[in-house]
């Protein structure tokens, strides 16, 4: 179906029609809503989350439709478009990275549906629910209250469709806290519910989220069998989400079992398909499991590079759990590196991340703080970090390098030092520890950074630029647009244009003008395209 349309003037016209006639304007509203509702629903299967080829292009492109008939609905009390329309929307948004936008958006539909009392509590419960899933990506903290809302109201409504999503969400909030048994108990009570509903969609994200507590907890078995399920049941229904999802866990549970050939080859899959579908939530993970199977492969530059990439693109975006994860690895590839204030300032990073909620990183935080104080010679100190992380709720891989590395350090005496026992504060005295050790100065100047052949030091920000970066940047000093670039480098435009952004940032520069006079002072030649 092609698209058109309307001249401004027939668009006047017909709002002033409408504007002259309230019952014909509810009537156009009506129908507005109930064709986009219908399109959202048509593209994207309720039950599984598969979609048409091309569906994700199509809704982007009329997001604005979309949001206004969600909107309409809300506020017109249409119970079964709201319903209808709750996981189409909540996929389209996670997909594109809009997590603020999606908290505001389904905060505001709950509380128009408060308007309807109790026939609105099963629609009402979607939308707050829904709205503590975003928060959970991007506040932790403040997540748990509206999903176990959103989930009381499904219950009273009898919803137990829409329940078991929401099980299976505060079961992550669970895992945010570390809390991995109630975690489990939680997503098996989502796949039961699901099971005797036929919501395969949650069903399968109990047994993939089931997965990574597996993987979590030292069972890589257990868990590559729950991605490999997974993966099996997404393809064949057209989840490219989950597709996508699952082999990032099947590359992560790989590199933990030392098969670094299968690890790359499920990310560099995940990665194309991401590419695909424009998933930046995703594109920024998978570059974390690069960045990851890099550091396992001793190449730290190229580490660098891609946890870097990762970090920008998951920051921006508002993922906050994701880039914790990134920027646990980019600290300790920092700290390798020798960029000592880098690595201090990921420390801190991850810290707040803790304080927001996600005491699943307090062993991270714990393990990076440590590598930040034996760079500076700190080594009883950070003798202490690790003797009072070592039991601390966490993931096992982390725990074990925790140990590895006390295991290096000599013995440690005296007051300061744990006797790693898990603190009965869930964690508050570690956190505390920690916070104090990071905000003293740092020990010593930072140290000059290995640059890999092709790469180039700016002495003035501290910053790197990558081979690749530094090919961007000579492009840009020969005057090249983004598209330009994108054709003789021979990668997307969405990456061009990451790559340009890039390099602004490492070079303190706000234009691309600015970046190409900075790129002939350090003496780069301006590149001139071949293409025709």
């Amino acid at each position: 179906m092609s698209r058109y349309s309307l001249h401004e003037l027939v668009r006047q016209y017909a709002a002033e029609q409408l504007a002259a006639d309230p019952a014909l304007r509810q009537e156009a509203e009506a129908r507005h809503a109930a064709y986009y509702a219908g399109l959202l629903q048509r593209l994207v299967t309720q039950q599984t989350g598969g979609s048409e080829p091309g569906a994700w292009l199509r809704l982007g492109r009329d997001l604005d439709n979309i949001r206004a008939a969600w909107t309409w609905a809300a506020a017109a009390g249409d119970m079964a478009i709201v319903r209808g329309m709750a996981r189409g929307l909540m996929l389209l948004y996670d997909l594109y990275g809009w997590r603020h936008d999606a908290v505001e958006l389904f905060g505001q539909a709950a509380g128009a549906l408060r308007a309807f009392g109790a026939v609105a509590d099963a629609a009402r419960g979607l939308a707050t629910g829904l709205q503590g899933y975003f928060l959970l990506l991007t506040r932790p903290a403040a997540a748990p209250p509206l999903l176990r809302e959103g989930i009381a109201l499904l219950e009273a409504a009898g919803d137990d469709d829409g329940r078991a999503e929401m099980l299976l969400h505060l079961g992550t909030a669970e895992v945010a806290a570390a809390d991995f048994a109630a975690a489990r108990a939680r997503y098996q009570q989502a796949a039961a519910l699901a099971e005797r509903t036929g919501n395969h969609f949650v069903r399968l994200w109990a047994t993939f989220l089931r997965g990574n507590i597996e993987m979590y907890t030292g069972h890589l078995a257990a868990a590559q069998q729950c991605f490999h399920s997974c993966l099996a049941q997404w393809r064949s229904q057209g989840f490219e989400r989950g597709v996508t999802t699952a082999l990032s866990g099947l590359s992560m549970a790989a590199l933990r079992d030392g098969r670094l050939g299968d690890a790359e080859a499920y990310a560099q899959e995940s990665l194309r398909i991401s590419s695909t579908l424009r998933d930046m939530p995703g594109v920024g993970r998978i570059l974390h499991d690069l960045g990851a199977l890099a550091l396992a492969r001793g190449d730290l530059n190229e580490a660098y590079y891609l946890l870097a990439e990762s970090c920008a693109t998951l920051q921006t975006l508002g993922d906050t759990w994701s880039y914790g994860m990134s920027r646990a690895v980019l600290v300790e590839v920092e700290a390798r590196r020798g960029q000592i204030a880098d690595a201090r300032k990921g420390c801190a990073a991850l810290l707040l991340l803790v304080r927001d909620g996600l005491r699943l990183f307090l062993p991270d935080a714990a393990y990076s703080l440590a590598l930040v104080l034996i760079a500076e010679g700190r080594e009883r100190e950070a003798g202490s970090v690790l003797a009072a992380s070592v039991s601390a709720p966490g993931r096992h891989d982390v725990l074990a390098r925790i140990a590895a590395l006390r295991d290096t350090l000599p013995a440690q005496g005296g007051p300061a030092a744990h006797n790693g026992a898990p603190d009965a504060d869930g964690g508050e005295g570690l956190l505390r520890m920690l916070e104090e050790l990071c905000a003293q100065p740092a020990a010593g100047e930072r140290r000059p950074p290995v640059v890999p052949d092709g790469a180039l030091y700016i002495e003035a920000t501290g910053e790197t630029l990558s081979p690749r970066e530094v090919e961007v940047l000579g492009l840009l000093t020969g005057g090249m647009s983004n598209q330009r670039i994108a054709d003789t480098l021979v990668i997307s435009l969405h990456t061009a244009k990451h790559h340009v952004a890039s390099v602004l940032r490492k070079l303190g520069v706000t234009s691309r003008a600015s970046a190409a006079e900075r790129g002939r002072a350090l003496g780069l030649a301006p590149r001139i395209s071949r293409l025709p």
